[in-house]
């Protein structure tokens, strides 16, 4: 097959580009070309240089800012315009795709789960232009005859995209993602856990937690929790993410806990080998590839039941599973738990066997089958059509 994957920036150090680098070259093992277009390119010579000889990297045209979530639907037109591809498989906001892969939750969804959120600093806003905006192409972008297949990252995340937008469970698959067990791994950990650390300045007798994503992810919560914690006085939570650290700052200052906010990272597995314990307290993702990531990384892992990655989990066993993200007590409660490195290591060994299990064979080969067969329906002509000046507005 010849396939196009759209997405807004290719980086290894952003959770949905590390999705489709991962897809990508388990494609090109079974000799499929595959061609990633994105409006910013941001891999280094040398990830340029080790990917596989099948896999080609295009740039689409895209404004800067806010400007980008009208801009990318028009840009992300340039697979459908070239033509030559057997499919157009979407990883961003776009109006026109053979098969929609939802990395967030649908914005009514998400406007709901938001509002019910007892935020008390850095609220997200749930009214404003760009969410308007967003809220107003993604409708669109659900237009029956705008797509033929959508890829939900888990059961939570399917039934919330059925109940948006209708769509109907026989154009809607739950194809969770995976993680490269080599790549990410204890041994690697081992190796650069030291050098790691020293870079932050810890001290060997430091419990370390780690934060990954936006603000809205819990880091209020982690905050409050860790600090009412009695392991409080030796643990340190290191947050990297795109919020506004100054004021994240002064809440764990207020509360006597040490924060470190450090996004200088060239490799995002030295931010996990850095830590002891993941702490992912969210009230809303689709997924939460991270929380895996750190998983099979050998850290003990922290999560909620709003994270889709929680289906895999068995609460206790291989890793705990908050009922409230906002359960500050909960949070604490777990974090002086975990303190104790005998069941701290037995929670991460198990992480580590599950992990091992999810590799990313087994999604790409769902996706293949997949889009195997959406090339069937477009044969016989039952296929999304590119868009034409006489289609529906």
């Amino acid at each position: 097959m010849n396939l196009a994957l759209v997405l807004q920036a290719l980086s290894r150090n952003n959770g949905i580009s590390r999705v489709v680098l991962s897809l990508a070259r388990e494609f090109s093992k079974r000799g499929h070309e595959t061609h990633l277009y994105a409006s910013r390119l941001l891999l280094s010579g040398e990830e340029r240089r080790a990917l596989p000889e099948n896999i080609f990297l295009h740039r689409f045209p895209c404004l800067r800012g806010s400007n980008r979530i009208w801009a990318s639907p028009f840009g992300a037109l340039l697979p459908f315009l070239k033509g030559s591809h057997d499919l157009v498989v979407s990883h961003l906001l776009t109006v026109w795709q053979d098969v929609i892969v939802m990395h967030n939750d649908p914005q009514p969804v998400e406007v709901e789960k938001m509002a019910s959120v007892p935020f008390t600093m850095d609220r997200p806003r749930l009214r404003s232009r760009n969410r308007a905006l967003r809220a107003f192409i993604e409708k669109k972008r659900f237009a029956p005859y705008r797509y033929k297949s959508v890829v939900a990252a888990s059961e939570r995340s399917a039934g919330e995209i059925s109940a948006a937008y209708g769509v109907g469970r026989d154009r809607l698959s739950v194809i969770r993602h995976g993680v490269d067990p080599s790549y990410f791994s204890p041994v690697e950990r081992h190796v650069r856990r030291a050098a790691a650390r020293a870079l932050l300045s810890l001290s060997p007798g430091d419990l370390i937690f780690v934060y990954i994503g936006d603000s809205w992810k819990g880091l209020e919560f982690a905050i409050k929790g860790l600090a009412s914690a009695r392991c409080a006085k030796h643990s340190v939570l290191i947050a990297a993410g795109p919020f506004r650290a100054e004021p994240f700052a002064a809440l764990a200052a207020g509360l006597g806990l040490r924060l470190i906010c450090e996004n200088e990272w060239s490799d995002i597995r030295d931010l996990y080998s850095a830590g002891d314990i993941f702490i992912n307290p969210t009230p809303m993702d689709t997924f939460g590839l991270a929380v895996l990531e750190a998983m099979a990384m050998g850290l003990a892992v922290i999560t909620t039941r709003y994270a889709g990655v929680s289906e895999l989990f068995k609460d206790g066993e291989n890793a705990f599973v908050l009922e409230r993200p906002w359960d500050t007590g909960a949070i604490a409660g777990l974090a002086d738990r975990l303190a104790d490195p005998v069941l701290r290591g037995r929670i991460s060994d198990r992480g580590v066997e599950l992990s091992a299990g999810l590799s990313w064979e087994k999604p790409a080969l769902a996706h293949l089958a997949l889009y195997e067969k959406v090339i069937r329906l477009k044969a016989e002509g039952k296929g999304t059509r590119c868009p034409k000046s006489s289609d529906k507005r």
